[in-house]
């Protein structure tokens, strides 16, 4: 795993995605067939993650977009 001072690597970002969502299967085979993983250098406070799927949720069903996991995401930021 990694230390404080270094990113997480994609495995282990892909090890922490267990079944928390219906997404996370998804998420962990994406990342096995190469998708990129972007951390940032910084935390953010969970509020604001908790907000920005919020308002890509509300955003998603306004616009009739089909999402995988976003729903239980939003439950478990809240």
């Amino acid at each position: 795993m990694a230390t404080e001072d270094a990113h997480p690597s994609q495995p282990d970002i892909a090890a922490m995605l267990t079944d928390q969502t219906r997404a996370c299967k998804a998420a962990r085979d994406a990342i096995a067939a190469g998708g990129e993983v972007v951390v940032w250098d910084r935390e953010v406070p969970q509020w604001m993650v908790a907000g920005i799927a919020a308002t890509r949720l509300r955003w998603s069903l306004k616009k009739s977009l089909r999402t995988l996991g976003l729903d239980e995401t939003v439950e478990i930021l809240a």
